[in-house]
C-alpha cells in the first residue's frame, strides 16, 4: 500500500465510520418503512405495515424509557412523554389503515391511504427519536475521530522514515510530521472532552475542527512524501502495510 493509498484509506475510513450507526430500532424502523413503500401487492403491504407497527412500538418503549430516566429534568421528561404519545397515535393510525386495507387488499385507494399513514408515521418517528439520532451522530463522530488518530500516528511514522530517503523534501516532510504529531494529542483531548459533554454543540464542533486540521496537514504531507516512496526499502514497505492493515 502506497502513502497515497494510506491517505485514501483514511478518507474512506472517515466516511464509512461516519455513516449512520446500524442496528438500533431506528434502523429497523427505516427498513420496515422502505419495505412497505416497495410493496404493490395488498396482502404483502398489510404484512409490511404490521412489521412497521411492531418496530414503532419498540421505539415508543425506548422514548418512554428515556422519559422515565429524565426525572431530574421535568421539561425534558414532559417533551419525551409527549413525543411517545404522538408516536403512539401515529402508529394507531397506521394499524387502523392496515385493518381497512385488509377488507379490500387490492383496492388502490386503501393501499394509498395505508402508505400515506406510513409517511406520516415516519415524520413523527424521526421527530420523536431526536435524542437517538443525536446519540448515533456522536457515536459516528467519535469513531471517525479515533480513526484519524490511528491513521495520523501511522502517517507520522511513515513520513519520518521517508524523510531519511528524500533530501530535497526532508524539511517539509519532517515539519508536516511534527505538526501532525502536535495536533494528535489535541484531537485525543477533544475526543475525551466530547465524551464528557456529548450534548455540547461547541464540544462537537471542536472535535470536528480538530479532525479537519489533522486531515489537512496529512494531505499536505502526502505531497512531499510521495516522491520518496519509490526509494523506501522493501522491509519498510512491508512493515507499513502490516501496520495499516491492523
Amino acid at each position: 500500500m502506497t502513502i497515497g493509498q494510506s491517505i485514501v484509506k483514511v478518507k474512506v475510513t472517515l466516511l464509512s465510520r461516519a455513516a449512520p450507526y446500524r442496528g438500533d430500532n431506528l434502523d429497523l424502523f427505516q427498513a420496515a418503512y422502505e419495505a412497505l413503500q416497495r410493496e404493490t401487492d395488498g396482502q404483502r403491504m398489510i404484512a409490511a405495515a404490521r412489521r412497521l407497527s411492531q418496530v414503532s412500538a419498540q421505539m415508543i418503549a425506548d422514548v418512554k424509557t428515556q422519559a422515565e430516566q429524565a426525572e431530574g429534568d421535568p421539561e425534558r421528561q414532559t417533551k419525551l412523554f409527549a413525543a411517545a404519545k404522538q408516536l403512539a397515535d401515529a402508529t394507531t393510525d397506521l394499524i387502523n389503515h392496515a385493518k381497512l386495507c385488509s377488507t379490500a387488499p387490492d383496492l388502490e385507494p386503501n393501499q394509498t391511504k395505508l402508505k400515506q399513514s406510513a409517511d406520516e408515521l415516519v415524520v413523527v418517528a424521526y421527530a420523536s427519536a431526536a435524542e437517538l439520532l443525536n446519540a448515533r451522530v456522536m457515536r459516528s463522530l467519535q469513531a471517525a475521530a479515533r480513526a484519524v488518530v490511528t491513521a495520523s500516528t501511522h502517517l507520522v511514522n511513515t513520513s519520518r522514515c521517508a524523510a531519511k530517503k528524500s533530501r530535497a523534501n526532508n524539511y517539509h516532510i519532517l515539519e508536516d510530521a511534527k505538526v501532525v504529531n502536535e495536533l494528535t494529542p489535541k484531537l485525543v483531548s477533544a475526543i475525551r472532552y466530547v465524551r464528557s459533554r456529548p450534548d455540547d454543540p461547541l464540544a462537537q464542533l471542536e472535535l470536528i475542527c480538530a479532525c479537519q486540521q489533522v486531515v489537512e496537514v496529512s494531505a499536505s504531507s502526502l505531497l512531499y512524501t510521495r516522491p520518496s516512496l519509490s526509494s523506501l526499502p522493501s522491509r519498510l514497505k512491508n512493515l507499513r502495510n502490516e501496520t495499516l492493515e491492523n
